[in-house]
C-alpha cells in the first residue's frame, strides 16, 4: 500500500512538473511555424538576450515576450474580441467604447476614452471642470500671448474643436449618463467672450450645423473626416481673412470604397468587421500649391501658393486635427506652416515670420492651454 502511495505521489509530482515545463518547451518548438499575432496595433515584445547586466529584468522581459508570442494568441484574442463585440456590444480594450450602430454592425460608432489622454467620455458626462484658478491662468496665458505677439505685428487666434463624443453624444451607448448642460469648454469660452477676449473661434456650433447635412467625424476614428475639416477650415478662414475674396464653393462625393484602417478600429482589434465611409471634398481642384515636410517629432508641413488670394503667411499650431485642413488652407494663403504644439518654439517667429498664428486646441487638450507659450 505504501509503495502504491509513493508511486501515486511520484506521478503527481511528475505531472505537476510537466504542466510547468510543457508550455515553454512547446512554445519554443512551434512559435516560428505559426503566423505572428497581428490583432493589436503595436510592436510585440522580442525575445530578450540573457546576460549578467540584464539578469534583474530578464524574467519580466521574457514573460512579456512569451505572452506576446504565445502560439494561437492572435486567433484566441480575435475570437474573444468578436464575441464581446457581437454578443455584449463591448470592446476588450478600455481605450475604446462601443456606441450605437446605424442598421449594421459594420457601421457601429466607436469612441475614445483613454483616462490618461483627457477622456472625452468623462468630458461629456460632466466629470471634469475648471477651477476658478485654472480659468484665470488660461485667460492670462491667452492675453499674454496676444500682447507679446502684437508687439511684433502678429495676430493670434484661438480655435477650439469639440471631441467626437461631445458632437455625437446621441451615438453613445444608452448606459452612458450624459451631462445635458454646457461642457467645461463651453463655459470657458463664454467666460472669455464675456471678458471681451478677442479672436476666439469656437467650431462647435459650425460643426453641429454642418452635421445636419452629413457626417463630419469618422464613426470609427477619433478625428473629423474631410467634410468636418473643411467646415473647420472655412470657419477659421472666414475669421482670419474676412476681408479677402476666397471662393468657398465645394462639392462632397462619397466613394464606394470604405475605410477599415482607422485608429479606433486598430485600438479595438475589431478588424475585418467595421468600415466607414470617407466623404471626399472636391475644392478648387485647379489650384496648385507646393509643399514640403520637415521630419520632426510630428512633422512640420509648409505650403506655398503663388496664386493665393491672401498674401499672408499663417502658422497653424495644433494637434493631429490640423492635418486634414492642410489642402484647404494651402490653396488660399501665400504660405502656411502646419505644426504640432510639441514642435513649436519661439525661434519660429523669426524663422518663418508669420503674419497670423492660429492656436488650435481639441476639447480634451484645452486644459494644457495655460502652459502654451508663444513668445
Amino acid at each position: 500500500m505504501k509503495i502504491c502511495k509513493k508511486i501515486s505521489n511520484l506521478i503527481m509530482i511528475i505531472a505537476f512538473f510537466l504542466v510547468l515545463i510543457f508550455p515553454p518547451v512547446y512554445f519554443e518548438k512551434v512559435k516560428d511555424t505559426i503566423p505572428q499575432d497581428t490583432s493589436e496595433n503595436r510592436k510585440l515584445a522580442e525575445k530578450p538576450e540573457f546576460d549578467l547586466s540584464s539578469i534583474i529584468s530578464y524574467s519580466d522581459d521574457y514573460e512579456s515576450y512569451y505572452n506576446d508570442n504565445l502560439p494561437f494568441r492572435g486567433i484566441i484574442r480575435t475570437l474573444w474580441t468578436k464575441f464581446n463585440f457581437y454578443i455584449l456590444n463591448e470592446s476588450t480594450t478600455t481605450q475604446v467604447l462601443v456606441g450605437k450602430n446605424e442598421g449594421s454592425k459594420e457601421s457601429t460608432w466607436l469612441f475614445y476614452q483613454e483616462n490618461h489622454d483627457g477622456n472625452p467620455i468623462k468630458e461629456v458626462q460632466g466629470v471634469f471642470d475648471f477651477t476658478a484658478e485654472e480659468v484665470f491662468q488660461i485667460e492670462d496665458a491667452i492675453d499674454k500671448n496676444m500682447e507679446e505677439l502684437a508687439k511684433r505685428n502678429i495676430e493670434v487666434y484661438y480655435t477650439f474643436i469639440p471631441n467626437k463624443a461631445t458632437l455625437y453624444k446621441e451615438k453613445l451607448p444608452d448606459n452612458i449618463t450624459i451631462f445635458d448642460q454646457d461642457t467645461r469648454v463651453d463655459r470657458l469660452i463664454k467666460y472669455l467672450e464675456d471678458k471681451n477676449t478677442k479672436n476666439i473661434i469656437n467650431l462647435k456650433n459650425y460643426l453641429l450645423e454642418a452635421k445636419k447635412n452629413g457626417q463630419v467625424y469618422h464613426k470609427q476614428d477619433t478625428h473629423w473626416n474631410e467634410f468636418g475639416a473643411f467646415v473647420g477650415y472655412k470657419a477659421i478662414s472666414q475669421t482670419i481673412a474676412k476681408d479677402s475674396e476666397i471662393n468657398y464653393n465645394f462639392e462632397v462625393q462619397f466613394p464606394e470604397e470604405k475605410l477599415s484602417d482607422l485608429d479606433l478600429i486598430q485600438m479595438s482589434g475589431i478588424k475585418d468587421i467595421l468600415k466607414d465611409v470617407e466623404p471626399k471634398v472636391i475644392y478648387q481642384e485647379d489650384v496648385e500649391f507646393t509643399g514640403m515636410v520637415l521630419q520632426t517629432e510630428n512633422e512640420i508641413a509648409i505650403t506655398e501658393c503663388e496664386t493665393a488670394p491672401v498674401d499672408k503667411t499663417i502658422m497653424i499650431v495644433g494637434d493631429s486635427f490640423r492635418k486634414a485642413m492642410i489642402p484647404y488652407f494651402a490653396k488660399n494663403f501665400k504660405k502656411v506652416i502646419f505644426l504640432h504644439r510639441c514642435d513649436y518654439g519661439p525661434y519660429m517667429l523669426d524663422a518663418y515670420a508669420p503674419d497670423i498664428i492660429v492656436c488650435q486646441f481639441l476639447e480634451r487638450y484645452v486644459n494644457t492651454l495655460a502652459e502654451f507659450k508663444l513668445y
